[in-house]
């Protein structure tokens, strides 16, 4: 029996590389998701830029901190929303022969981490050079745009399938995400303020567990309820 459930688990990771591997070849072979999120990324930035001037390093630190996030929440918003809706027609009733449910909605997680996250480092670094760097503690930092990557993610994965049965993705990803992801975006706002003003990790240990906790709900949700979804 042991061993019997040690295939079982084997060939489940085995398929979650596969579908890995597919996220990853189908987002090279349609680039259109990767090119709206980096050009809406880099035009909202150009446009604060453009609107600041010669004001830039008078940029108030919770203004600076602020406008970073609605950039990066609205930019993952590009990429996750089209997280089922970019498959061919027809293709989760393939996904359905093959495999689980859990092993999908797994894979979708870890890729859309691995997206969200370069798309929020990048984001940051292409922000600090044209609006003046006003982080002091980096690692901080980057652990919160880490942190932000993973609570987006867990959460608007969710919302984009939900929105993808429905057939309405925009308009339920709008409705369902802004409202869902604005208790974790207070948490992570805080913890980014805390790096920009140089503040020991030690200060930041209640927002860490709180947003670490949202994202373990946010994740348990996510394998409870997709099997369901993806039934019908």
């Amino acid at each position: 029996m042991t061993i019997n459930l040690l295939k079982s688990k084997s060939k489940q990771f085995y398929f979650i590389f596969v579908l890995l591997k597919k996220e990853f070849a189908l987002d090279n072979k349609k680039k259109q998701n990767w090119s709206v999120a980096l050009l809406y990324l880099f035009g909202s930035i150009f446009t604060i830029y453009l609107l600041v001037g010669q004001n830039k390093n008078n940029l108030s630190i919770p203004l600076w901190n602020s406008i970073l996030w609605v950039i990066l929440f609205f930019s993952a918003m590009q990429i996750l929303a089209n997280t089922f809706s970019k498959e061919p027609k027809n293709r989760d009733f393939y996904y359905s022969q093959i495999t689980n449910a859990e092993s999908i909605i797994f894979a979708k997680l870890i890729y859309n981490f691995i997206q969200v996250s370069i798309l929020f480092v990048a984001g940051y670094f292409i922000f600090a050079f044209m609006l003046g760097n006003q982080v002091q503690n980096l690692p901080l930092f980057i652990l919160s745009l880490v942190l932000g990557s993973a609570s987006y993610v867990s959460t608007l994965t969710l919302v984009s399938a939900i929105a993808y049965k429905a057939n309405s993705n925009n308009g339920i990803m709008a409705i369902l995400g802004l409202p869902i992801v604005l208790p974790t975006t207070l948490e992570i706002s805080q913890l980014s303020k805390n790096a920009i003003d140089g503040l020991d990790i030690s200060v930041s240990y209640d927002e860490i567990s709180i947003i670490c906790s949202l994202i373990a709900i946010s994740i348990s949700l996510a394998f409870l309820l997709f099997p369901f979804l993806w039934k019908d």
